[in-house]
């Protein structure tokens, strides 16, 4: 699969995760695509910055939300 494919299917999965008020965080996240904490830091600051996703972090939670519930990921398309 190319990287930027995966880099797709990623940021797709976090955005499900957060709609669904799951709360996720980096180490689930990296656990569940064999990938790096910081790799899934770097997807969520690239969804932050290239599509304005307003994501934080709640502490008491130990997750991500979406600070504007209405928010919603521009469509990827995937081939």
């Amino acid at each position: 699969m190319k990287k930027a494919h995966l880099h797709a299917v990623r940021m797709s999965y976090i955005d499900q995760q957060i709609r669904a008020n799951r709360y996720p965080n980096c180490t689930q996240l990296a656990k569940k695509f064999e990938v790096n904490t910081k790799t899934i830091f770097r997807d969520i600051d690239y969804m932050r910055d290239h599509f304005g996703a307003p994501i934080e972090f709640d502490k008491k939670r130990n997750g991500y939300y979406y600070a504007k519930p209405d928010f919603y990921l521009p469509m990827i398309h995937l081939n």
